[in-house]
């Protein structure tokens, strides 16, 4: 089955990081958005439905790394959800994007120089291998990955035998550890991705873009 959207880390849906998702989406569009954290999922699903009312969309609470079971993440802790909201903050100072950074990497809050705690979340996780079997996924137009530094993983989990995406977008920006960019991890799959006929499109100081020849 072909999807014209795929995205990891999809978080609630609204954000301005998802504006290369919003610009191509349509009600129409045959859609999978993956977000681990459960009320994010929730507020990712009631979002999706306000904005496209008659969407036939499909979601996925899970994490997606490179192996099948747990993944430890680490969530701030300072929102307080509702499914007719947007998250509020506790300490109305904090930047609007710090419920953004959920990660595997247990600094990665405080590393952005922000005084707050992070709780530690185990959740469930799968391979894109094996979402896309779930969802019967055979083709992909764009796939959108953004993980705050498990890109690289994420990505590890798909057989490019089997499921080659058109277009990928993938966080290069913490890939290496908290804002360190493009080191062996990057080089390594964009290697890869060169290899299986990808070449790099756009590229800026967070994400790059690569397309199939």
């Amino acid at each position: 089955m072909k999807y014209d959207i795929i995205q990891v880390g999809a978080h609630v849906g609204t954000t301005l990081n998802d504006d290369h998702i919003l610009t191509r989406i349509r009600e129409n569009s045959k859609a999978l958005f993956i977000e681990p954290i459960v009320e994010y999922f929730s507020l990712l699903k009631e979002n999706y439905r306000k904005k496209f009312p008659r969407n036939r969309f499909n979601f996925l609470n899970v994490a997606c790394s490179d192996h099948s079971g747990n993944l430890e993440l680490y969530v701030p802790d300072i929102v307080t959800f509702s499914r007719e909201t947007e998250p509020w903050y506790i300490e109305k100072v904090l930047p609007n994007w710090v419920d953004q950074l959920t990660s595997v990497y247990p600094n990665h809050v405080q590393d952005h120089h922000i005084n707050v705690n992070s709780k530690l979340k185990v959740v469930p996780c799968m391979t894109l291998n094996e979402i896309f079997n779930k969802f019967a996924v055979t083709d992909v137009d764009y796939l959108a990955i953004d993980t705050e530094g498990h890109d690289f993983e994420a990505l590890e989990g798909l057989d490019f035998n089997a499921v080659k995406p058109k277009e990928i977008r993938f966080e290069h920006k913490h890939i290496e550890g908290t804002n360190k960019s493009m080191g062996p991890k990057y080089n390594k799959l964009i290697d890869r991705l060169n290899t299986l006929g990808y070449i790099v499109t756009d590229i800026d100081s967070e994400d790059v873009t690569l397309i199939r020849k």
